[in-house]
C-alpha cells in the first residue's frame, strides 16, 4: 500500500469515527429566553385572587406570532389576553414569540380572605351597654352573591341576632351580654364556594373599676379575670385573652404600670 492509499484510509478511519461519536453523544440544543421578547401583568387591583382579571401584555421588540402558556393549563394566542385562575397557587407564565424565542415570569394568585373589623362609639367597650359594629371587607371580582354566617357568643344581642347567637346581615350591630374576651366567628359562602372562616376577639369590660387578676396559662397565653364579688351571674364572667404567650414553663408574673412581666423556669 503506497503513502496515498494508507492516507486515504486514515482519513476514512477518522470519519468513520466521528460520526460513531456523534450518533452515540447527540448534541442537545438548549432553549434560552430572548432578550427581544417581554411581557407583563397586571390585575384589577392590587390583590391578584382567584377570580380576578389579570391584564397581560405583550412588550417583545419583535414578532408577530404568540403562544401564551398561563402554567395552569390554559393557553391563549392573543397579544394582549386577559386570564382568570380559579385556583390560588404560585404560577409560572410563558410567552413565546414564532422564531425569537420565549420570556418566562411567576405570577402569585391567592385565595379570597376577607378582613373583618369592628368599631363602637364608646372608647371602652362594655358588656350590656356598649353597641358594637362589624363590618367586612370582601374581594369579589365576579361580583358572585355572598352569604354570611356569624356566630356570636351566648348572651349577645341585637337586631338580627336570634337567641343561639347566629347572624346573616353582612354588617351586624351587637351589644355582648358577658365579660372577658368574646370570640366571633364569621363563615362566608361566595358563589359556591366557602371561605375560609375568620375568627374576632373581643375584650368585653365590667361596668365599674374592679380588681384585676393576671395568670399565665402553660404553653398558652397570658390571661386576665375581674375579681368581681357583685350579684352578678359569675357564668359570664370570663378570662381576658390577652394574646401574648406566658412560655413552655411560666413560673410567676409581675404587674408593673402597662407591663406585665412573664418569669419563665428555664
Amino acid at each position: 500500500m503506497n503513502k496515498i492509499q494508507q492516507s486515504i484510509s486514515f482519513l476514512l478511519m477518522l470519519f468513520a469515527l466521528a460520526v460513531l461519536v456523534s450518533c452515540e453523544n447527540e448534541i442537545v440544543v438548549e432553549e434560552f429566553e430572548s432578550a427581544a421578547v417581554d411581557f407583563s401583568y397586571q390585575s384589577t387591583s392590587i390583590h391578584y385572587v382567584i377570580g380576578e382579571n389579570i391584564n397581560f401584555t405583550n412588550q417583545s421588540l419583535v414578532g408577530d406570532s404568540y403562544q401564551w402558556d398561563f402554567g395552569d393549563g390554559n393557553t391563549s394566542t392573543e397579544p394582549n389576553p386577559l386570564h382568570k385562575y380559579t385556583q390560588p397557587g404560585t404560577y409560572k407564565v410563558k410567552l413565546t414569540v414564532a422564531e425569537t424565542g420565549y420570556a418566562e415570569k411567576t405570577i402569585m394568585i391567592s385565595d379570597i380572605i376577607p378582613i373583618v373589623s369592628y368599631s363602637s362609639e364608646d372608647g371602652a367597650i362594655v358588656y350590656n351597654q356598649s353597641k358594637v359594629k362589624f363590618d367586612v371587607q370582601l374581594l369579589n371580582p365576579e361580583n358572585q352573591s355572598a352569604i354570611y354566617q356569624w356566630s356570636f357568643p351566648t348572651g349577645t344581642t341585637g337586631e338580627g341576632i336570634d337567641e343561639n347567637g347566629k347572624s346573616s346581615q353582612e354588617s351586624p350591630e351587637v351589644v355582648f351580654g358577658a365579660i372577658g374576651s368574646q370570640n366571633v366567628t364569621l363563615k362566608i359562602v361566595l358563589g359556591d364556594k366557602e371561605l375560609t372562616p375568620l375568627s374576632v376577639n373581643v375584650k368585653v369590660n365590667y361596668d365599674k373599676p374592679v380588681k384585676t387578676l393576671f395568670y399565665a396559662v402553660k404553653g398558652g397565653n397570658i390571661m386576665s379575670r375581674k375579681l368581681i364579688y357583685d350579684d352578678i351571674d359569675q357564668s359570664i364572667n370570663n378570662p381576658f385573652n390577652l394574646g401574648y404567650r406566658s412560655g413552655k414553663h411560666p413560673l410567676t408574673l409581675d404587674v408593673a404600670g402597662d407591663w406585665v412581666y412573664v418569669f419563665d423556669a428555664g
